[in-house]
């Protein structure tokens, strides 16, 4: 008995299609298993018997985030956004609570963090809502198990834009930074943007390798993009975070009317001069000239000239105020300059040449801390290992295994199936417990000695002071170089020498700024009391004929 052959279908009658398998759909039309309908095939009729006719049905299984969490899927999308912003806030969460136990900051700074993240997380939400216009509610629902390297026909360029773009606008660890600082300038504490940068360098603040601090279960469902953000690989500069700080504080003053208040800065000042074992002289002069002058220390986030662009930080411009009535007091030259007065302030003379060596000599003293600070780690070479002594190297290994080392064994996944094994190793090679990172520096006997040597060193600029002769001026014809005679500005970094460059050099990291930005703040003051100066000089002449 010969079995006559199957005849195969006819394929679906869309043109690229070309699909020999079909199905009935709910609606009683015919399709291909590509979704296409297939109006020639007609519709299916059933009759109407009064019965309840149960069709088949087809369930697509859409994953709960708990199972996701199980899988070995990442999140995309705005899922992806909405748990990236998650892992972020635990660290905001760890930064803040560092900063109440061990720097002793006030408990307030928890409730005004919380608002701050609140009002930042609006921006973060309307963005969202304005991309899920594209995106029907199923898609923010998928994951993907596809890894970076195997999206199709996509080249490299165009997978590096699409992700930069994804993570374009979004809230950072810089911005985390920034909210903390912003939340001490509003509880008025004398703490700058040079100290959150310190901080961080050593390890202290949570900023570098943060990820840690995330639950892995979380983190690893990250896309790569947002992984790397939490995990930052470049070092932290000062105008960085003073720039996100200015912009965060520009976005709340526009968006929701917040005015923020002005820098303290007496305070600040003072921890500056003591820092800079400057004279007494200069707090008052500093005050003075920014009276003068009509500076605040507050934001300028709106009509701001072009040559006043530099002293748009407040930081900045309190740094830039305090060079220039430095200068001006004791000027860093060989010319003469007699005081009319024993009451003048700048009755003194100050040995430039005693208070470069005192800096010199700190800078030597404090360069290698107990543990390795993150900036010197990451400029660390191979070469560098090589002609490391044992110090350092000890120093650069601490610092290793408290940042990227890990002692953690896996119990489930694939590395669960080793556990035995790498536990087995790690008892057989046990790493010494190093000094933990987290210690507060304001509170350990480094930083009590540190506080003495800043003493000493401002009392030794002190016992440098000389008196200069008082000369009185009795008419125009007996001119005598009073202060401010010969002022010398600087323009460049390059025509800075001497114990000028040091000053420049030391009033940049503190003031939160680069040693360019330093110099073009201080011209800026210049200028402005260059301008002041002629104002006077005109009216004088004009009373004089």
């Amino acid at each position: 008995m010969s079995s006559r052959p199957k005849r195969r279908p006819e394929p679906c009658n869309n043109e690229n299609c070309g699909s020999r398998r079909f199905h009935q759909g709910e609606d009683g039309y015919t399709y291909c298993d590509q979704g296409h309908q297939q109006s020639d095939r007609g519709a299916a009729v059933v009759e109407d018997t009064g019965e309840l006719v149960l069709a088949g049905r087809k369930h697509r299984r859409v994953d709960s985030d708990a199972e996701s969490m199980k899988t070995g899927r990442t999140f995309e999308g705005s899922k992806a956004v909405e748990y990236y912003l998650i892992a972020l806030q635990v660290v905001l969460r760890k930064q803040v609570q560092w900063l109440v136990d061990e720097a002793k900051v006030s408990g307030e700074i928890e409730g005004i963090v919380r608002e701050l993240w609140a009002l930042r997380l609006r921006k973060v939400q309307f963005r969202d809502g304005y991309e899920s216009g594209t995106d029907t509610e199923g898609q923010s629902q998928l994951f993907s198990s596809q890894s970076e390297g195997e999206s199709g026909t996509e080249t490299n360029a165009s997978q590096n834009s699409r992700r930069k773009a994804s993570t374009s606008g979004i809230a950072t660890l810089v911005d985390t930074l920034a909210l903390c600082y912003i939340a001490t300038l509003l509880l008025r504490l004398p703490i700058t943007i040079a100290d959150f940068i310190r901080l961080a360098d050593k390890g202290s603040l949570p900023y570098y390798q943060a990820i840690i601090l995330v639950q892995k279960s979380l983190t690893e469902k990250l896309p790569g993009q947002y992984q790397s953000l939490l995990e930052p690989q470049s070092i932290l500069k000062a105008e960085d975070l003073q720039r996100r700080v200015f912009d965060t504080a520009k976005q709340f003053h526009e968006d929701f009317g917040m005015s923020m208040p002005a820098v303290n800065h007496p305070l600040v000042l003072y921890r500056w001069m003591r820092t800079l074992a400057l004279p007494i002289e200069v707090f008052a002069a500093t005050t003075r000239l920014a009276r003068m002058l009509g500076l605040d220390f507050g934001f300028l986030f709106e009509g701001v000239r072009r040559s006043d662009f530099p002293l748009r930080y407040p930081e900045a411009r309190l740094m830039a105020l305090l060079v220039v009535a430095t200068k001006l007091l004791f000027p860093c030259d060989d010319h003469e300059r007699h005081p009319a007065s024993a009451q003048d302030m700048s009755a003194l003379r100050m040995d430039w040449d005693a208070w470069q060596k005192s800096q010199s000599s700190d800078a030597e003293e404090f360069t290698k801390p107990e543990l390795m600070s993150h900036s010197d780690a990451f400029a660390v070479t191979d070469t560098d290992c090589l002609s490391m002594g044992d110090e350092d190297l000890d120093r650069y290994l601490d610092w290793y295994q408290n940042n990227l080392a890990s002692e953690t064994v896996r119990e489930q996944g694939r590395a669960g199936k080793e556990a035995d094994f790498r536990r087995t190793m790690m008892g057989l090679f046990p790493a010494r417990l190093s000094v933990a990172s987290t210690t507060s520096p304001v509170l350990t006997d480094k930083h009590l000695e540190r506080k003495d040597e800043i003493s000493q060193r401002l009392g030794e600029t002190q016992a440098h002071l000389t008196s200069l002769s008082i000369v009185l001026e009795h008419g125009f014809e007996d001119a005598v170089t009073r202060t401010g005679a010969f002022y010398k500005r600087h323009r460049e970094v390059s025509e800075l020498a001497g114990p000028i460059s040091v000053l420049y050099e030391k009033a940049s990291k503190l003031g939160g700024t680069s040693v360019s930005g330093m110099v073009k703040a201080t011209f800026a003051v210049e200028l402005r009391l260059e301008k002041i100066e002629s104002r006077m000089r005109k009216e004088e002449a004009i009373l004089h004929d």
